[in-house]
């Protein structure tokens, strides 16, 4: 931006020039303000705004790893095994004889 001289001029064809300039500095810096505004905008929405699938087709990529998964599961319920066993009982352990204290 253009600084002002130190004195002015004392004709007015002059001062208006100065002003139309002046005017036209301040014309294309609003121009190159809304353009940065209208740029940062733009990437806080492409960053922060709401997104969507682009190809409807595209959860279909999945489908074929989950059939062979299926596929095998149903061959593994046939092969089910019933397995049983009994658990331990949680206590406590007696004392060991040199422990005890008689009475």
């Amino acid at each position: 931006m253009k600084s002002l001289p130190e004195t002015l001029p004392d004709e007015t064809n002059a001062l208006q020039k100065m002003v139309l300039d002046y005017q036209s500095t301040v014309d294309q810096l609003q121009e190159k303000l809304k353009w940065y505004e209208e740029q940062f905008c733009l990437f806080q929405h492409q960053r922060f705004g709401a997104s969507s699938e682009k190809c409807p087709d595209q959860m279909e990529l999945f489908n074929e790893a989950e059939s062979i998964l299926d596929s095998l599961k149903q061959d593994d319920s046939d092969l089910e095994e019933t397995i049983s066993y009994q658990r331990k009982k949680p206590g406590r352990k007696p004392l060991s004889k040199h422990m005890v204290l008689s009475q």
